[in-house]
């Protein structure tokens, strides 16, 4: 059957359409799945009741452990039922850890989910795991917004896993993010710049996501995986570092 010229325009005017829509759909993935992940923490944050606000003259530390949220009766912590939609919250706390030890401290927590967010922590000790906020053998954290800068680590994890770290200021420590032993972490939309060492570090680490990080200005590498597999690393930015990513012993990791 004979086409006609203006069905034959119509035709390719159509094909052209569906082939232009498809090359915008793949390429706006990976941002679709950023903005959810955003999506979903403010959408938490929505449901959070916000709190006073707590400066270091009030508190000297944090310390939760195993599970002791109901346990803690203090005035920052808000105690939930525990569940996603539900977490616990420390929020709007500023704390000076007077060069000693680590200023928010979550240990052997597995059974609830928490949130820590809008915090400013510094000056924590010098010991290799101290940090601004230091997760240890602990699940189902998001640590959302907050300011980690001047300690020994801005935000360290060991034997963790199923955590979320997005939205953060870590400058000026001597590593930024530093993992250890944990896995299934998303590592989000963080500002990692002019630390001493090293922007993300991850040590022993699999299956972990690091996506839409601006990782610059770090005197060492600006993300260094050390026997760490099946990790994807994406759309970051990550200049004027002494080397911008490093992958020893790592294998199967995705670096896009």
């Amino acid at each position: 059957m004979k086409i006609s010229t203006k069905r034959k325009l119509t035709l390719g005017f159509l094909g052209f359409l569906f082939i232009f829509s498809s090359i915008i759909y793949d390429n706006n993935i990976e941002s679709t799945q950023v903005n959810k992940t955003n999506e979903d923490n403010r959408e938490i944050s929505a449901n959070v009741k916000i709190s006073d606000y707590w400066d270091e003259s009030d508190i000297a530390f944090i310390h939760i452990y195993q599970d002791n949220w109901s346990a803690t009766d203090l005035p920052w912590i808000q105690n939930k039922t525990g569940t996603w939609d539900d977490p616990h919250v420390i929020e709007n706390v500023t704390i000076n850890c007077l060069g000693s030890g680590s200023g928010i401290i979550i240990e052997n927590s597995s059974l609830y989910y928490f949130r820590i967010q809008n915090c400013t922590v510094y000056n924590s000790g010098t010991a290799n795991s101290d940090a601004g906020i230091k997760l240890i053998n602990t699940n189902n954290g998001t640590l959302f917004d907050n300011n980690c800068s001047s300690n020994e680590n801005g935000i360290y994890l060991e034997g963790c896993n199923n955590n979320s770290i997005s939205g953060n200021i870590l400058e000026i420590n001597d590593k930024g993010i530093n993992l250890r032993f944990s896995n299934y972490t998303t590592i989000l939309d963080n500002n990692i710049t002019n630390n001493d060492a090293i922007g993300i570090h991850l040590e022993y680490c699999n299956n972990n996501s690091l996506s839409s990080n601006n990782v610059s200005e770090n005197a060492n590498n600006g993300i260094y995986l050390d026997n760490s597999n099946n990790n994807n690393i994406s759309s970051n930015a990550v200049n004027n570092n002494e080397d911008g990513i490093v992958l020893s012993f790592s294998n199967f990791t995705n670096v896009l």
